[in-house]
């Protein structure tokens, strides 16, 4: 049996309760996700309506303290080589959350801004002091290089979160609430890398066009599953059950809202630019174009990320060079962020 449990904290969930229209809500809307993910799982085919019963016997089990703790039973499904898609639920989920999720940079940013302002305050103590402190050690690395991979970003904000006091960091208050959801969410892009990395054959044979289509129904739903976070919550995460716990995603009510309403351009378009950073174990970064005045983030398609990767890896070298890309939207049709699905170093400049 596996477990998909859906945890909402902050607000009156932290009294065990939710707004009984926006629990009904999310309820209804993470139904639709879960079967319409496990349809894809079973028959490789997205649906718009669920109109056919689907061979599967998942349950609703009571809430459960803990602010409040939906937890979904998947009691029974197919055998993983009886599908279509022949990877464990668990991965299906993770994948999912993979592809809604756009890269981003902002929490990232946090932990170098966090690292810059935290190596000031030690800048009394001795240089020997610093070194000898391993954690100050990789504040200061983060600093000095303006950058932090992922695991350094978690690592850095698991950290200030620990101290439990609030930061000034120009001149913006960063609490324990927008730290834990940063927190959260850097967790649950590690964890979703790692579940992905095992079955990047079976994920390699989903077409793009075909992913496009299963996140833009999935999508969907996203806003009524976090509604509750409208007024009975602040945050929603989403993980396993289960021995060993890895989550899948964390959002608050605006992150919900803005992936229902992200857009993916359906060509892939050629740009040039400059990659500014790239984070290897991730397959995340930035790459600034020409054309703008701000890089934006990328991320590399989890089955196209073994070919990409060392190409985009030597592309930090080079002064410019094509990229292809699609890129994803918001409401207004302003870029967000891009898929990177390759690099053409033989038309680079070093």
């Amino acid at each position: 049996m596996d477990i998909i449990k859906f945890h909402f904290n902050g607000g009156m969930s932290d009294n065990h309760e939710l707004n009984f229209y926006e629990a009904s809500r999310f309820q209804y809307a993470a139904a639709r996700f879960i079967y319409t993910l496990e349809k894809f799982r079973q028959d490789k085919r997205v649906v718009g309506r669920l109109t056919t019963k689907i061979n599967a016997d998942i349950r609703i089990k009571a809430a459960t303290e803990g602010s409040f703790v939906q937890d979904v039973l998947i009691m029974a499904l197919p055998a993983i080589a009886d599908c279509a898609v022949q990877i464990p639920i668990e991965a299906m989920f993770a994948h999912a959350w993979s592809i809604l999720f756009p890269a981003s940079s902002e929490d990232t940013d946090l932990a170098i801004a966090i690292a810059k302002h935290r190596v000031d305050e030690e800048k009394e103590r001795t240089i020997q002091e610093i070194e000898r402190t391993s954690q100050i050690g990789l504040l200061t690395e983060v600093a000095n290089a303006n950058n932090a991979t992922t695991n350094q970003t978690l690592e850095i904000l698991r950290e200030s979160m620990d101290q439990n006091r609030t930061l000034i960091i120009d001149n913006k208050e960063i609490n324990q609430k927008m730290l834990k959801l940063a927190t959260d969410r850097v967790k649950s892009e590690i964890d979703r890398n790692e579940i992905l990395s095992e079955f990047i054959d079976p994920l390699s044979a989903i077409d793009s066009e075909t992913n496009d289509r299963l996140a833009g129904q999935l999508r969907k739903a996203v806003p009524d599953m976090s509604l509750p976070l409208r007024s009975s919550a602040d945050q929603l995460s989403i993980y396993t059950g289960g021995r060993e716990t890895k989550s899948y995603a964390a959002f608050d009510y605006a992150t919900g809202q803005a992936i229902g309403a992200q857009l993916t351009d359906e060509q892939r378009t050629t740009f040039r630019g400059t990659v500014k950073s790239y984070d290897r174990e991730q397959g995340t970064g930035k790459f600034r174009l020409h054309t703008s005045s701000h890089p934006l983030s990328f991320r590399i398609p989890t089955e196209a990320r073994s070919v990409v990767g060392p190409k985009t890896a030597d592309a930090l070298k080079m002064d410019s060079l094509l990229i292809s890309v699609q890129i994803i939207r918001d409401s207004f049709n302003n870029p967000t962020s891009m898929w990177l699905w390759d690099v053409f170093p033989e038309d680079g400049e070093d």
